[in-house]
């Protein structure tokens, strides 16, 4: 991991981007494990990956945004700059403008009115065209693959997890996923980390989604996973049914809502008390709406 700190920022701006040289620089607490944020000034934030696995979110981010940008219902980061290695930081990296609002992860997300929301924007990313696009892969952290091809790692967590409440429910569900008809249609577009901490709220309201590094074309029941990781059974069911999921999407987006929030369990439980904590409420909320009988 690379170390960032505001000093790099500053000579990153002086080097590369001198019209923002004079502003202030201030690091932003983040759940986050890619990238370091840095708040520049009232209007702008920088993003320095932190690991050479994300080293190419900058340069995807900066150049899709603007294609998604006109045609999504909520708010997205606008890229202003993309930032290249430089003073010791072997990265590229990159300048957006900053939202105003706070973390829905600090807010009250599940409501009627951010699942209906949320789905707007989901079922929005489906229909924009993916030419040329970014393919589901290594890329993007296997988002939106097929789910078999993530069964090993998520075997192995759960593996490690034996003593995790529930985890006999979650082995069910993510078997089920397995067994699901798999996407036939196009590659479509997907966000890939619909967590409550990439959402962001502005006086009671959802109003946008950042956070883009794991944007792909793949199967877009991944996006799915976020009925599971902001909301609780009743929302939930607005979520689904607004996005116009069919059974088998449901079963994949709760499978892609497992594999995440085990694989990060398994990888944080002793490292990261907020992605640990993130992770068993997805977990919980997999066991509440799944129907063992």
């Amino acid at each position: 991991m690379v170390s960032t700190q505001t000093s790099l920022v500053r000579e990153l701006l002086k080097e590369q981007l001198p019209t923002w040289a004079n502003l202030p620089v201030s690091l932003v607490t983040s759940t986050g494990t890619d990238n370091a944020i840095f708040r520049l000034g009232e209007s702008l934030v920088a993003r320095l990956p932190k690991v050479e696995w994300a080293s190419g979110q900058p340069a995807r981010e900066h150049h899709w945004l603007p294609h998604l940008a006109a045609k999504l219902p909520l708010e997205i980061p606008e890229s202003r700059a993309l930032g290249s290695p430089g003073s010791g930081y072997p990265w590229q990296w990159s300048v957006h403008n900053w939202i105003t609002g706070s973390s829905a992860a600090r807010c009250d997300l599940d409501n009627a009115d951010a699942a209906e929301l949320l789905a707007g924007f989901v079922a929005a990313m489906r229909v924009i065209n993916t030419s040329g696009g970014p393919a589901s892969g290594q890329e993007n952290g296997y988002r939106g693959v097929p789910l078999i091809e993530r069964d090993t790692s998520v075997r192995s967590a759960l593996a490690q997890l034996h003593d995790e409440p529930g985890i006999e429910a979650v082995r069910t569900a993510w078997d089920d996923a397995l067994n699901a008809p798999i996407w036939s249609g196009e590659p479509a577009w997907l966000h890939g980390d619909l967590q409550a901490s990439n959402l962001i709220v502005r006086d009671g309201l959802l109003v946008a989604v950042i956070d883009f590094g794991l944007m792909a074309a793949g199967d877009p029941a991944c996006d799915l996973m976020a009925a599971w990781t902001c909301f609780t059974a009743a929302s939930r069911r607005i979520f689904l049914s607004a996005t116009g999921a069919n059974e088998a999407d449901f079963r994949r987006g709760r499978g892609w809502a497992v594999s995440t929030a085990l694989i990060a369990l398994a990888y944080y439980r002793e490292r990261n008390s907020l992605m640990t904590e993130m992770a068993r409420s997805t977990l919980a909320e997999v066991c509440s709406d799944f129907d063992l009988g």
